[in-house]
C-alpha cells in the first residue's frame, strides 16, 4: 500500500470561506459591524510537484507543476485596495554553482517588464530555496478596480537555468475591505470550489498504473445551520470529463457531517474533523479532484444570510 490514510499527494492547510457563486481560500478576521474597514490575507494554493522531477534549463515549469496555467481565484469581500499580491515559490536547486530562476505573470517571453530574475548560490550542492515574486502592481490593480469577484485566468511563467525539483507555489493576497453591517444579509446562499486536478501517478512509477482512492478527510468550522458538502470526480484523462459523485456513487449525494444516513454509513468523526471512505466508482482512474459546496444559515436553496462556514484542511489519499 503506497500511502497510509493520512499520506496524501495533496495536503492543503488553508482557511476557506465561501461567498456567492465561488469561494476564496483565505485566513481572515471575522466580520464586525463596528469596523469601517478591515484587512484580510488570502492564501491560495496554486500548484506543486512532489516527486523529484527535474525542470531542465529554460523550460516553463507549467509543464510539470499542476495548475499554474490559467488559474483563477475569488475574493468574497468588497475589496477596496490591494496591499500586497505575492507568489511564494519554493523548491530545491540542483548541484550547480549558481542557478537563475526567471518568473513572470502572463508573460511567456519574459519581456513584458513584469519579469524578475532570482539568483541562487547553490555552492555545487542541492540547496532548498524559497522566495517571493511580487505581482502587486499587476494583479493588485485588478482587485482595486473590481472589488468582490473572480480574478484571472492568470498564468505564472517560470524557467530555471539548471535543474530544480519539488516545486511548490502559493499565492498570498492582502487587501482592505469594507465588512457588511450586522443583519444586512450580505452573504449569498451558496459558494462552490473545484480543486486542481490530482495525478495519482508519480515520477518513477509504472506507466498506466491504476489507483484505488481511499478516503477524503477535512476540518471545518460551521456556524449553526450552515452547510459543508463534498463531492469527488475521477477520470482517465487530465481534462475530464468530470462527474462529481457522493459516497453512494450518485450525483445527488454528498459527503458531509449533516448528510444523515450517508454520513453514518460512510463517514466518521466529530467536533469539526471528519473522514469518509470514497465511493468505489473512482477506483482504477488516474486523475481525481473534489468539489466543495458551502451554504449560509438559510440553507442551500435560501437567500442571503450572515453566516458562512469554513474549511481549514482537506486531505485526499490513495494507494496503487
Amino acid at each position: 500500500m503506497r500511502n497510509s490514510f493520512f499520506r496524501a499527494r495533496y495536503f492543503l492547510v488553508l482557511c476557506a470561506s465561501f461567498f456567492g457563486a465561488a469561494f476564496s481560500l483565505f485566513i481572515f478576521s471575522p466580520f464586525t459591524a463596528s469596523a469601517a474597514n478591515e484587512m484580510n490575507s488570502l492564501t491560495y494554493f496554486i500548484g506543486q510537484q512532489e516527486s523529484s522531477q527535474s525542470v531542465p534549463g529554460n523550460t516553463r515549469v507549467e509543464t510539470v507543476v499542476t495548475a499554474l496555467d490559467g488559474f483563477t481565484f475569488f475574493i468574497g469581500d468588497e475589496a477596496s485596495l490591494a496591499k500586497g499580491v505575492f507568489f511564494e515559490i519554493s523548491g530545491i536547486s540542483a548541484s550547480a554553482a549558481t542557478n537563475t530562476i526567471d518568473v513572470s505573470i502572463d508573460d511567456a517571453t519574459f519581456s513584458s517588464g513584469r519579469q524578475k530574475q532570482y539568483l541562487l548560490n547553490s555552492n555545487a550542492r542541492e540547496t532548498p530555496f524559497k522566495f517571493l515574486y511580487d505581482a502587486t502592481s499587476y494583479i493588485g490593480q485588478h482587485i482595486t478596480d473590481t472589488g468582490r469577484g473572480t480574478y484571472g485566468p492568470y498564468t505564472l511563467n517560470l524557467r530555471s537555468s539548471t535543474a530544480s525539483t519539488l516545486w511548490s507555489v502559493r499565492l498570498v493576497v492582502t487587501y482592505r475591505h469594507k465588512p457588511p453591517g450586522s443583519g444586512g444579509g450580505a452573504i449569498p446562499a451558496v459558494g462552490t470550489y473545484e480543486s486542481p486536478v490530482f495525478d495519482s501517478v508519480q515520477a518513477g512509477e509504472v506507466s498506466g498504473i491504476k489507483s484505488g482512492y481511499n478516503a477524503l478527510a477535512w476540518t471545518e468550522v460551521k456556524p449553526a445551520n450552515t452547510t459543508v458538502q463534498f463531492q469527488v470526480a475521477s477520470s482517465d484523462d487530465s481534462g475530464g470529463p468530470w462527474t462529481y459523485l457522493g459516497p453512494n456513487g450518485l450525483g445527488s449525494s454528498y459527503y458531509g457531517a449533516g448528510e444523515g444516513v450517508l454520513f453514518t454509513d460512510y463517514c466518521t468523526g466529530s467536533s469539526g474533523s471528519y473522514a469518509c471512505r470514497l465511493s468505489a466508482d473512482h477506483n482504477n482512474k488516474r486523475y481525481v479532484r473534489y468539489k466543495i459546496r458551502m451554504c449560509n444559515e438559510n440553507g442551500c436553496a435560501g437567500g442571503n444570510g450572515n453566516s458562512t462556514p469554513q474549511v481549514t484542511k482537506v486531505i485526499l489519499s490513495w494507494s496503487p
